[in-house]
């Protein structure tokens, strides 16, 4: 009897290690997947993807501006609400702004907000509108004071008539 000793051929004994992988790597895929479609996984999908500043505010209206009646005249309500991103609880001021159908500044307010982090503060704010109001584009300004976020809405009067 020779003692004869083969050595195994290449790839042997690697091949249950490449198996083992393709078969995690199929399941992995799948929970990326499903985790994409769920909100808290686009969440955190746009934040890795997204460069954002550490701190920031969001303010949008919250419905649409529209003209309602107000006792014996009209007014402008205006829904609109602020979300801060990685800030502390501070306090917010809201400068509401109405312009007439000749641009004039018919109306301002402004309204206080208590703002804390990811926690989104709402405030619906009612601008008369003096006098009888006439036919035509009204302009609503929101700004957010101290920062350059600003909103604005144009309400055709014809169309909003209640």
């Amino acid at each position: 009897m020779t003692g004869r000793l083969s050595r195994p051929g290449p790839g042997a004994g690697r091949s249950g290690g490449r198996r083992s992988a393709r078969l995690l790597i199929l399941p992995a895929l799948v929970v990326a997947v499903v985790a994409a479609w769920t909100p808290a996984g686009r969440l955190e999908l746009r934040r890795s993807f997204t460069r954002l500043p550490a701190e920031y505010a969001e303010l949008y209206f919250t419905g649409v501006p529209a003209i309602r009646p107000d006792g014996a005249g009209s007014a402008v309500v205006v829904a609109v609400t602020l979300l801060e991103h990685g800030a502390a609880d501070r306090d917010r001021q809201v400068r509401f702004t109405l312009a007439g159908p000749s641009g004039a500044v018919l109306n301002t307010s402004t309204a206080a907000l208590r703002v804390r982090p990811e926690v989104p503060a709402a405030v619906t704010q009612r601008l008369p509108i003096p006098g009888s109001a006439p036919n035509g584009s009204y302009l609503v300004r929101v700004a957010l004071i101290g920062q350059p976020q600003t909103l604005h809405y144009r309400i055709d009067r014809k169309e909003n008539t209640p």
